[in-house]
């Protein structure tokens, strides 16, 4: 156990239990920064209900003693194991009844000890009384942030109005050589290249004034990397930023497939006598060829803003979007009917439309039509 006399300088970490809710975390952390020489005090993780809390001592601090008056009452043991400090908690009293009756009938028991009366002289909080049970709210978000400690693809970085880390969650940047006991209270700068600073710098900017900004870092050696910056406020004031590091190197190369194949086709299509589109999922036109213009007596710059559903007839609309979900839902890649489609003046002619899916990882990316004027032996009245 700790005593008064205890004194601590530079570099220490406190265990903290337990912590039930963001805002007693978030309490905890201010009470623990404004200790009278403790620089700063940042949560280094949160596994469970137990806060793993990193401070930085600017001169002889009695740290036992000073996180007993800095918590209050709260404190039920104070003690040093391995270097680091473990803080028991007492779970929040419940409130008094505002009319001075008793809350309850045995209101002088100890909760420690049902049934057993307080001793004279004895201090409450010198036992280690059972943590309350957290509440589905309180546990989900614990539960959330232990999922981001553990995963190996993402991190969430925090830092201050300098731009000096502060706190880390997850994964991603360990996998990128960076441990967070030597990131905190250092800038982007100083651990990044000049090159991803390059890259980067604008996101830190960003976040500090209000905005948001997503940037892709690619490597070197390979791999890709999605920064995600946000501004981190409270109480409507900007305190620092926030970014969001994934590996995005998968996702990367199949849009880029994607769009190299989408200029292919595109140029076949450009040459084709035949009348081609690119519709979007929902039926918007992304893309025409000149055979397709034609066909429809249109210009690219209006058909580009039209929808095919607005030139289909009520009962072909409703047919065309039931396909069309059908094809969102992974139900049906390629779809043939024959249906009268209006030109811009206004006429009518009726055509095969051949449909074809385009997909990719993400989902359904289009649907490629083809147009066909049907024979007039094959007109629909």
């Amino acid at each position: 156990m700790f005593s008064v006399s205890t004194l601590t300088i530079g570099d220490v970490g406190i265990v903290v239990r337990p912590i039930l809710s963001s805002a007693q975390l978030r309490e905890t952390l201010d009470a623990i920064s404004s200790i009278k020489g403790i620089d700063r005090a940042t949560l280094d993780r949160l596994q469970g209900d137990t806060a793993h809390v990193l401070a930085h001592a600017e001169r002889p601090v009695a740290l036992a003693s000073e996180l007993r008056a800095a918590l209050r009452q709260r404190v039920v043991s104070c003690s040093a194991t391995d270097g680091s400090i473990t803080v028991e908690l007492a779970p929040a009293p419940a409130p008094h009844p505002r009319d001075g009756s008793r809350a309850d009938a045995h209101h002088d028991r100890d909760p420690r000890e049902p049934g057993r009366h307080h001793g004279r002289g004895e201090e409450p909080g010198s036992r280690a009384r059972r943590p309350a049970t957290p509440d589905d709210a309180q546990a989900a978000g614990i539960a959330a942030a232990e999922a981001i400690n553990q995963s190996g693809d993402l991190s969430v970085l925090l830092f201050d109005l300098d731009g000096r880390f502060t706190a880390a969650a997850g994964g991603m940047h360990r996998r990128l050589g960076h441990e967070f006991a030597l990131m905190q209270g250092r800038t982007g700068q100083e651990l990044a290249t000049p090159a991803v600073w390059h890259l980067v710098r604008p996101g830190f900017a960003d976040a500090l004034a209000g905005r948001s900004r997503t940037i892709d870092v690619p490597l070197p050696s390979g791999p890709t990397y999605e920064a995600a910056f946000r501004p981190l406020t409270r109480d409507g004031t900007i305190v620092g930023g926030m970014i969001t590091v994934r590996d995005v190197t998968a996702r990367r190369a199949t849009e880029r497939a994607l769009t190299e194949s989408t200029a292919v086709v595109a140029a076949v299509l450009d040459a084709s006598g035949t009348p081609f589109g690119l519709l979007a999922p929902g039926g918007r036109w992304a893309r025409v060829n000149r055979a397709m213009l034609e066909l429809l007596g249109e210009d690219e710059a209006t058909m580009l803003t039209a929808n095919l559903l607005d030139r289909t007839r009520p009962e072909d609309t409703r047919a065309l979007e039931r396909t069309l979900t059908e094809m969102a839902d992974h139900h049906l890649d390629g779809h043939l009917d024959v249906l009268p489609v209006r030109r811009r003046d206004g006429g009518w002619i009726d055509v095969t439309a051949r449909m074809t899916a385009v997909r990719t990882e993400a989902g359904l990316h289009g649907v490629v039509l083809e147009l066909l004027p049907v024979p007039v032996a094959e007109v629909r009245c």
